[in-house]
C-alpha cells in the first residue's frame, strides 16, 4: 500500500517486509524481515550465497511521534560460495557495524544543532556514546579534508591535550578561522602530510604566522621556505612584558632606598597609554 511505503520511507526502512508491531511502555516495537537485496556476500559482494539461518538485530530508527521506536530485524546469515565465510548480511539503509539506520543518524545531526548531546540521547532513549559516535562520524566526513586551494595566510600553533595524547600541531586559515589540518606531535614530522596536500593542490600560501618556538620555525623553514613567516602578536607582546618585568626587578634590586619608592608601580604605568593616565601618573613617569 502507498501509505505503508511512505511510512517505511520516513523512518528509513524502505523495502523491508513487516511481520508484526506492538506498543509497550511508551515504545513502539516493529518486527521486520530483511529485503532480498541484502542477499550478497559481505566479503566479496558475490550473489552466490547459502543461507545459514537468521539472527535478530535491534536497530534504532527515528521516533514515531512521541514514542521511542525499535526495529527487530530478522537478518540472514550468509555463507559465500567463493570466500567460504559465514557473515551477517548488510542491512539496506543501515549504518554498517552500527545498530541504527541512516535516517536516525540524520535525525540526530539535526537535533544536535539545537540540543546538547545529553538532551538528544535522553529524547531518543539511547546512550550518549551513540550520539557522540554519530556526531564524530559526521564531523569527520564533513571537515576531515577542508579546501586548501584558496589558502593564503595560515597560522601554525601547538596545543597540549594531556599526558596521554600530549601535543598536536594545528594549522588555521587566518582569514576564515577554520582549522584546516591537525597533525600528531610537533615539529617537522607533524607538518609533512600537510605539505604534501599543499603541493598536490598547488596552493599559493603567502604568509605563515607562528609562535616563537624553534620547532615551528624549523618546520616552516623546511616545508614552506619561500613563504613570509611572521610571529604572532600575542607572543611578541608577552615576550616584551616579560623582559620589562625582568628589567624592572633588576633596577629595583640595584636601586637605593629612595629610588625604590620612585620605581614602585612604574612597570604597570609603562604598559598603559599616556592619554589614559591622570597628571600625577604622567608626572611620575617623567621623574
Amino acid at each position: 500500500m502507498t501509505s505503508e511505503r511512505e511510512l517505511y520511507k520516513s523512518i528509513g526502512v524502505r523495502g523491508y517486509e513487516s511481520i508484526a508491531c506492538w506498543r509497550k511502555d511508551g515504545t513502539f516495537h516493529w518486527k521486520l524481515s530483511a529485503p532480498a537485496s541484502c542477499y550478497r556476500c559481505l566479503q566479496c559482494g558475490n550473489l552466490a550465497v547459502i543461507r545459514r539461518g537468521t539472527v535478530d538485530r535491534i536497530v534504532h530508527p527515528p521516533r514515531i511521534g512521541m514514542d521511542r521506536t525499535q526495529l527487530f530485524i530478522k537478518t540472514p546469515r550468509l555463507n559465500g560460495r567463493l570466500c567460504q565465510q559465514v557473515l551477517n548480511a548488510v542491512l539496506p539503509h543501515g549504518v554498517p557495524k552500527c545498530n541504527y539506520t541512516k535516517s536516525f543518524a540524520t535525525f540526530v545531526i539535526a537535533l544536535q544543532k539545537m540540543l546538547t548531546i545529553r538532551d538528544v540521547a535522553r529524547h531518543l532513549g539511547v546512550g550518549t556514546g551513540m550520539v557522540r559516535g554519530i556526531d564524530k562520524s559526521y564531523l569527520q566526513k564533513k571537515f576531515s579534508k577542508p579546501r586548501l586551494r584558496d589558502l593564503q595566510v595560515i597560522v601554525i600553533d601547538e596545543i597540549y591535550v594531556g599526558s596521554k595524547k600530549q601535543l598536536f600541531t594545528i594549522v588555521i586559515n587566518w582569514i576564515t578561522g577554520a582549522i584546516v589540518f591537525v597533525g600528531e606531535s610537533k615539529g617537522q614530522h607533524a607538518l609533512r602530510p600537510f605539505r604534501k596536500r599543499l603541493r598536490g593542490l598547488k596552493a599559493n600560501v603567502k604568509a605563515v604566522a607562528t609562535d616563537m618556538s624553534s620547532d615551528c620555525y624549523a618546520a616552516v623553514m623546511k616545508h614552506l621556505p619561500h613563504v613570509l613567516q611572521v610571529f604572532d602578536r600575542f607572543h611578541i607582546v608577552k615576550l616584551m612584558n616579560d623582559k620589562l618585568t625582568q628589567r624592572q626587578r633588576e633596577m629595583q634590586r640595584e636601586a637605593e632606598v629612595m629610588a625604590r619608592k620612585v620605581l614602585k608601580g612604574l612597570r604597570w604605568l609603562l604598559v598603559k597609554l599616556p592619554k589614559t593616565l591622570d597628571e600625577s601618573k604622567n608626572e611620575h613617569l617623567r621623574l
